[in-house]
């Protein structure tokens, strides 16, 4: 009973403390505020953090609404705005506060931010540097402990700072976002719209490093301006900062769909890690697969049918459907390599394979491959009946009812420059 007793009163004294607070928040300095969280989210961030005011709330629930928000660029990607919001919350977790006597934010809110994202001449995402920040932050966030005085009324005694544990939570609602690509001899860019996260983040106990799970929606649609780009993606990922100059991701992202203007793929998974390390581009390893693969920009089945001179042969309607796609992959300065891929039914021919083969994603995705396409016996009846000499010698070649045929695809997938090596089928 007395047990009961002293968590009833833990509970009304909390009841009591928020009653104060609410009676008493007009007459609370919010200056001293600002400055904290400004140096909570430069240190968060990586880069200086700029807020035009901080207003604290507590209905619904214990918030600050941050109006005006601005986070410049780090040094090595220019000197433009990194992120930019007009209206950001931060939940403060009202238990862990009283408990810790800190204020706690728990919870970040971005409604509607931009965020340029930059790769600059080294071929290095800006990104990558999230969180890392430079010696001058460090020393600025040690300068938050005397601002908090104001907060006393949350039962903080005078002196307490606020914490500088990281978000628990972080929330994202219809934000864009443009790619900056200064790696090449032209600038290219791109720019997505209405992008959504929900991410929890746990960290590890005893290592550097944090749990993030959650689910990345992406509904950017064409407009002129904007790119297509369409995608409901899971994600459960270990990220370990190893210090100021390496960052490492391992986990699974998906599976998921994903529609662009030129592809659409029904399921895609992807397990594995990537490592960026200070001035050089991204490396990393895992495996891919996908599933009811759509390439809207080119119909594979009329190529074949176009270089054996027949009239129809596959699914000779437009794009290119591929039933499954696996493969193991390994990143190296932005090139995705795809040694042993494996595609099942392709557009109607039957499956391929290549043993070697990459792409990359800039401003479009381009990709380099010599695989091989093994037809379907059905696909290859149909090269017999192109006459008698061919039968015979399809006959000779094939095994087990299948003709092998050498295809070389590369190039922009948006306009893909695609070969099908007769010569070296007889």
């Amino acid at each position: 009973m007395a047990k009961r007793r002293g968590c009833l009163s833990k509970l009304l004294l909390l009841i009591l403390v928020i009653g104060v607070a609410a009676a008493a928040l007009p007459l609370v300095p919010i200056s001293p505020l600002k400055d904290a969280v400004e140096s909570k989210l430069s240190a968060t961030l990586g880069r200086k953090v700029a807020i035009e005011s901080v207003r604290l709330s507590l209905i619904p629930g214990p918030h600050l609404t941050l109006t005006g928000m601005t986070a410049q660029e780090d040094p090595e990607f220019g000197q433009d705005i990194f992120l930019k919001a007009g209206d950001v919350r931060a939940d403060v977790d009202i238990l862990e506060s009283f408990r810790t006597r800190q204020i706690v934010l728990d919870t970040i809110t971005l409604k509607s931010p931009h965020v340029d994202l930059v790769k600059n001449p080294k071929g290095v995402w800006s990104w990558t540097t999230i969180g890392q920040q430079s010696s001058e932050q460090a020393r600025v966030s040690l300068l938050v402990s005397e601002v908090m005085r104001a907060l006393s009324i949350l039962a903080a005694p005078p002196g307490n700072n606020l914490s500088t544990r990281a978000f628990r939570r972080i929330k994202v609602e219809g934000a864009s976002v443009k790619l900056k690509d200064f790696s090449g001899s032209n600038l290219r860019e791109a720019l997505y719209t209405n992008i959504g996260l929900n991410a929890s983040v746990t960290p590890n106990a005893g290592e550097p490093s944090s749990q993030a799970k959650g689910e990345l929606v992406l509904q950017s649609v064409k407009d002129g301006a904007a790119e297509t780009f369409k995608a409901v993606l899971p994600f459960d990922l270990k990220i370990v900062d190893s210090g100021a100059s390496v960052l490492s991701v391992s986990g699974s992202i998906g599976p998921g769909p994903i529609e662009t203007d030129n592809v659409r793929v029904g399921t895609i998974g992807i397990t594995g890690e990537i490592t960026s390390n200070k001035d050089t581009p991204l490396t990393g390893k895992g495996h891919m697969s996908v599933s009811d693969l759509v390439i809207n920009t080119v119909n594979l089945s009329e190529r074949v049918a176009r270089a054996l001179k027949l009239d129809q042969i596959g699914d000779m309607s437009p794009g290119t459907v591929v039933s499954n796609l696996e493969t193991d992959f390994q990143i190296y300065e932005g090139t995705v390599e795809t040694p042993g891929l494996r595609i099942q039914q392709v557009d109607g021919l039957g499956d391929a394979n290549a043993q070697t083969g990459n792409f990359k994603i800039e401003s479009a995705l381009t990709v380099n491959y010599t695989a091989t396409l093994i037809l379907s016996p059905e696909a290859t009846s149909r090269v017999k009946s192109m006459s008698t000499t061919i039968g015979l010698m399809v006959t000779i070649l094939e095994t087990n009812n299948q003709l092998s045929v050498p295809i070389n695809i590369t190039g922009d997938l948006r306009n893909p420059d695609v070969q099908v090596d007769v010569s070296r089928i007889f």
